[in-house]
């Protein structure tokens, strides 16, 4: 599972100006609404660790459709591992799902 402390830390000093809010999270995927105070913005950010097997990520797609169906113009950002690769040329060993 993920988590993630409820202040953001820079170069060891607890900063006032970035909020972090996780929304929801489930064991491939976290949910947090970034917040810039000073700046009166904000963005989703989904942080993704994908499992290895195909199947066991379906969840995980359903998961980012389901989050992206109630963005609804807010800036969204998605970054981490899925666990895939978008040509099974760049593969290098492991399991053939």
């Amino acid at each position: 599972m993920l988590n993630i402390e409820k202040d953001v830390v820079f170069e060891g000093e607890e900063r006032k100006d970035v909020d972090v809010t996780v929304l929801n999270q489930s064991d491939q995927i976290m949910h947090c609404q970034v917040r810039a105070i000073a700046y009166n913005w904000s963005c989703l950010v989904s942080i993704v660790y994908g499992e290895n097997s195909s199947v066991q990520r379906e969840s995980l797609w359903n998961d980012i459709v389901s989050q992206a169906s109630v963005v609804r113009g807010n800036p969204l950002m998605i970054a981490g591992d899925f666990h895939a690769i978008r040509n099974h040329n760049d593969r290098v060993g492991g399991s053939s799902d």
